[in-house]
Parts: C-alpha cells; sequence; structure tokens
C-alpha cells in the first residue's frame, strides 16, 4: 500500500476501525461463543468484548480461527455457519 494512498472503507460493511493489540484479540479469555442476534440466520457466533465494542460474526470468527491455527486454542466448531 503506498503511504499517501488513503484507505477507507465501505460503510456498508464497517461501521467503525478499532486499533487493537493482536495479543488482547487471539486470546481464548476473551473470545466468546453465543447465541446471535435475533435477525440472523446463524445457530451461533463468535464475540470479543472490547471495551464497549463487540466484534462479533465473521469477524471474531476469523480471529478465532488465527488463534487455534497459532495453537492458542482448540479449533471452532463448523455447525454454527
Amino acid at each position: 500500500v503506498e503511504p499517501q494512498k488513503i484507505i477507507k472503507p465501505n460503510s456498508d460493511e464497517v461501521e467503525k476501525i478499532l486499533f487493537v493489540k493482536a495479543n488482547f484479540l487471539l486470546s481464548p479469555k476473551y473470545q466468546i461463543r453465543e447465541k446471535p442476534p435475533l435477525d440472523s440466520s446463524m445457530l451461533m457466533t463468535w464475540k470479543i468484548k472490547y471495551g464497549t465494542e463487540n466484534i462479533w460474526g465473521l469477524t471474531a470468527r476469523v480471529l478465532v480461527t488465527i488463534s487455534a491455527g497459532l495453537g492458542l486454542r482448540e479449533f471452532p466448531p463448523c455447525d454454527d455457519i
């Protein structure tokens, strides 16, 4: 990425950009599996609570899977998608 280039998130997909230390995001201690919002078709979802923010859904699942790939936790079940 060129330093002068400004990257703008798609506001339809990204509500906010958070800067969080990787050791926090990848720690199983903060990775919670729970029921998704009522309007979701998923059976279960992942959530990482960071202060007043909730990182959830696919973003949280990717972080949980990376955490497992690094040997920090077991791989998540695949029956929740």
